[in-house]
């Protein structure tokens, strides 16, 4: 019997044209979908590295500033550069005690001596301050004006010491967080509100006397932009400034884009902005929490919604602890049987802050 041999066409044939379409329809529906998926992932990346990115900036201002709140009020203490009595020497050297030649070993201890005339306004009448470093330092009191002329200041002293030593501040500033172009505060507690946060003292725990000052923006800050809505954004700042205040300041932004608040100073307002707690007795008032509130914006559009990512924080109940502190003696004075002032712990913001920053509400 005869086999029939299978057409050799038959055994070479493969996909019809119409099978082949069919696959790249296919496969083309499967990379679209693919293509399609790995971009929504991109962007839902992108997404969130902004909110990210953003919320890192706001969270690092917000902790900086909680914790130079924190220090606000400290004195630096143990640095002849900031010692309560400014010298005039040419190598702006302190020359705070102008009589301490008396201070001897040859003095009977514990001694009564003048230390200076005509001080500056920052020194007050039975102030506490320290003398002197290292093994010679002791703690006095300013005592006076008394003598002739009356405006000499003078001291008890338990210790010698060598001619014109310094004397350094002892106590707190219960002002270390201050304002400009405050109103005056009622006798209280009261709330307030404004763009700028100045605090001062040891804020950076160097030693050193230091103001900083943050600053939202305002509608004529520079770099200061309107959106589509009518909202206008800019930058929040930061600015530190080291005694005694003849180098150029250190500015840095922290955010770039912070809702500018609609509300003037003094009042709730709905961007950038920090509200106070004041306490308000005897002359002195006393900032015993801050408020933080930023409404801040992405300064790239997310690539979903095609707009900026804007984020709001709040850091509420900032304790500055050395003004607490301040505020803690003076209740207590106050509830003694015979209640006093405090005034010995309490030091008035220096000259030279005022003069580096401008007038403050005292």
């Amino acid at each position: 019997m005869k086999m029939r041999r299978p057409d050799r066409r038959q055994l070479q044939s493969g996909f019809t044209l119409l099978e082949m379409v069919i696959s790249l329809a296919l496969l083309l529906i499967l990379s679209g979908a693919i293509l399609g998926g790995m971009a929504t992932m991109q962007k839902n990346y992108r997404s969130n590295e902004i909110r990210t990115i953003l919320n890192g900036q706001m969270r690092a201002s917000m902790e900086l500033m909680a914790q130079e709140v924190g220090q606000a009020g400290l004195p630096p203490s143990g640095m002849a550069s900031n010692s309560v009595y400014t010298g005039t020497g040419a190598s702006g050297a302190v020359a705070s005690v102008t009589n301490a030649s008396a201070i001897t070993a040859n003095a009977t201890l514990p001694t009564t001596v003048t230390i200076a005339t005509n001080p500056p306004a920052s020194v007050q009448l039975n102030q506490v301050v320290i003398a002197d470093t290292g093994t010679n330092a002791e703690v006095i009191t300013i005592l006076g004006p008394s003598g002739s002329p009356t405006n000499q200041f003078s001291a008890i002293f338990q210790k010698n010491h060598a001619a014109n030593f310094s004397l350094y501040p002892h106590g707190v500033y219960p002002q270390g967080i201050t304002f400009q172009n405050a109103p005056a505060f009622p006798a209280g507690t009261s709330a307030y509100s404004n763009t700028s946060l100045i605090a001062f003292g040891d804020i950076t725990g160097t030693g050193n006397l230091t103001i900083v000052e943050y600053v939202c923006p305002t509608a004529t800050t520079t770099g200061t932009i309107t959106d589509s809505s009518g909202v206008q954004w800019g930058p929040l700042t930061r600015t530190e400034y080291v005694y005694p205040f003849t180098a150029t300041p250190t500015s840095a932004t922290l955010l770039g884009l912070v809702r500018v608040a609609t509300a003037p100073s003094g009042t709730p307002a709905d961007g950038c902005r920090f509200d106070y707690n004041v306490f308000y007795a005897a002359g002195w008032y006393m900032v015993t929490s801050v408020n933080v509130t930023i409404v801040a914006e992405s300064q790239t559009n997310d690539p979903q919604t095609k707009a900026p990512v804007v984020i709001t924080k709040s850091f509420m109940n900032i304790q500055p602890r050395n003004i607490v502190n301040a505020y803690t003696i003076y209740n207590y004075s106050m509830n003694l049987s015979t209640p006093t002032t405090p005034t010995a712990e309490f030091l008035s913001i220096p000259t030279a802050v005022v003069t580096q920053i401008g007038t403050f509400t005292q």
